[in-house]
């Protein structure tokens, strides 16, 4: 169900995109769409045949080496800067360094995942704090979840705000990948929220 909505929405303004009499700015206005919709699910498909691969793993199959979690924090806080200052967001980074045995690459996916859903359902001029001690812990100010709504944010493409993830490229599958990686490593993630106050997850290797 979820690709469809892209696809349809894609055929949708090629089909009008595609009569007489269009005027300029339809056509621009219906170009930004497609492109849109067409970058949209190229990430859903990006992240479904990420989750096909992660079913079919088991521990042993991880790269595991020592990685630093401050680093990894830090340098992905660093990275996703620009995004934040784009959505009115502040991003900050504070800890102590930490090191422990995981596959880098899906750890660092983990800390940019949540990263991201903690700038794309924040309020404008609110805060992400990101913190690493024993835990990585991402806090934001953002709009928060009723305590049933947690139960599901770990399902496949499961959407609290279906219309904000709609206008801002949400899938539906980050928090999947987050929980389908941190189970991999043997770790567990907690979740704690309030409608209107933020949320917090906190994940421990």
């Amino acid at each position: 169900m979820a690709l469809r909505l892209p696809l349809a929405a894609i055929q949708g303004y090629g089909t009008v995109l595609s009569h007489d009499g269009c005027t300029e700015e339809i056509q621009k206005a219906y170009g930004k769409s497609i492109l849109e919709n067409t970058e949209r699910l190229q990430t859903m498909i990006e992240n479904v045949l990420l989750l096909s691969e992660l079913d079919l793993k088991e521990t042993s199959m991880l790269k595991k080496e020592k990685v630093s979690l401050f680093e990894m924090a830090q340098m992905c806080v660093d990275e996703m800067q620009e995004y934040a200052a784009a959505n009115d967001v502040t991003l900050t980074c504070e800890g102590e360094d930490r090191e422990f045995l995981a596959d880098p690459s899906m750890m660092q996916l983990v800390v940019y995942n949540l990263i991201t859903n903690a700038i794309r359902y924040n309020k404008k001029g609110g805060k992400v704090q990101v913190t690493v001690s024993d835990v990585l812990e991402v806090k934001d100010t953002g709009v928060g979840m009723e305590q049933e709504q947690i139960a599901h944010i770990f399902d496949r493409f499961y959407k609290i705000h279906k219309d904000e993830s709609r206008k801002k490229g949400g899938s539906g599958l980050g928090l999947a990948i987050v929980k389908d990686i941190i189970d991999l490593h043997d770790g567990e993630i907690q979740v704690e929220s309030a409608p209107g106050v933020g949320t917090s997850f906190r994940v421990r290797v």
